[in-house]
Parts: C-alpha cells; sequence; structure tokens
C-alpha cells in the first residue's frame, strides 16, 4: 500500500485518503466487539475490509451493519447507535457522515414482518422483564384495543410509564 507523507511525521494510507471518514470507522478489534463475535470469527469472514496501513483493517458501518444481520449476536440498532456513538468519540468531524450511512442502511433495507416468536424473543433479550411482560400480555389479548404508552408518550392520567391500556 502506497503511503504519504505529510507533516512532520504524520502518515496517511491511501485508503483513508480515499474513504476520509475511514478514521470514523471501527478497526476490527473494535469491530468484532461492536458485533459481539470473537476477532478472528471476523477476520475470517468474507466481509469487505478498509485496509488502513500494516495489518490494520477498519469496516464501514454498512458492512458491519449487514454482519450484525448475520451474525445476530446482537440487535441491528444496538450496532447502529454504537457505531453513530464511535464516531463521536473517534472522529466527530465525521459523526454525522456516520449516522447517514447507518441511516442509508436501515432505509435501504426491506424487512419482511417479524414473526410472533422472533419478536417475543429478541422483546425479551432486550428489554426490562416489566415491560416484556406487559408487551407479552398485549400480544396475549390480541392488537385490537391494546396500547403501550412509554416514557415520551403523555396518558393524560397518572398511570405508571409502560403500561398497558386495552378498550
Amino acid at each position: 500500500m502506497t503511503t504519504q507523507e505529510l507533516k512532520a511525521g504524520e502518515i496517511i494510507s491511501a485508503t483513508e485518503r480515499e474513504v476520509p471518514a475511514a478514521r470514523a470507522y471501527p478497526s476490527q478489534r473494535e469491530a468484532a466487539k461492536l458485533l459481539g463475535v470473537s476477532e478472528p470469527r471476523l477476520s475470517r469472514s468474507d466481509f469487505t475490509a478498509i485496509p488502513t496501513g500494516g495489518r490494520g483493517k477498519r469496516y464501514s458501518p454498512r458492512v458491519l451493519l449487514e454482519a450484525a444481520a448475520v451474525y445476530r449476536e446482537r440487535s441491528l440498532n444496538e450496532v447502529g447507535g454504537d457505531l453513530i456513538a464511535y464516531a463521536a468519540k473517534h472522529a466527530p468531524e465525521h459523526e454525522q457522515d456516520v449516522r447517514g450511512e447507518v441511516e442509508d442502511f436501515f432505509g435501504s433495507r426491506s424487512t419482511p414482518p417479524i414473526d410472533r416468536e422472533r419478536f417475543l424473543a429478541e422483546a425479551k433479550r432486550t428489554l426490562p422483564r416489566r415491560l416484556y411482560t406487559q408487551i407479552r400480555r398485549a400480544y396475549e389479548q390480541g392488537s385490537d384495543g391494546v396500547r403501550i404508552n412509554f416514557a415520551n408518550e403523555p396518558t393524560g392520567d397518572s398511570q405508571a410509564i409502560g403500561e398497558v391500556h386495552t378498550g
């Protein structure tokens, strides 16, 4: 890989010149943690990495979200949020670029309706127990007339946040 010397010992790889936001992308080690898989598992995969000089590799948000969909160790929303947080911490000037890439991924993704069992399994894995129980109860009662209020939704009464309303 060719490199170009910049100011006083600062070196940037050709790939980083071609992909300015590459600094905002996680390294292979960081990407593996973000996906919830081992680094060797990720390195043996066919997912396209951006070489960053030497043996270094970085992964774009689209590639990592595609990998998350395959590995299914963490939800796509969690991975997307972590990618944006990573960019904000490591390359804040590219946070909006990464946010755009994450939003483009979700916008271009056509998702089939999720079946009841899979939805409830994901809800149980990611939600607090009380809220999961309420959602499961709502499914059991049927969707007609069931409403779940969240923290940012006014209920018009003094009922608890996350409570299921029927009627």
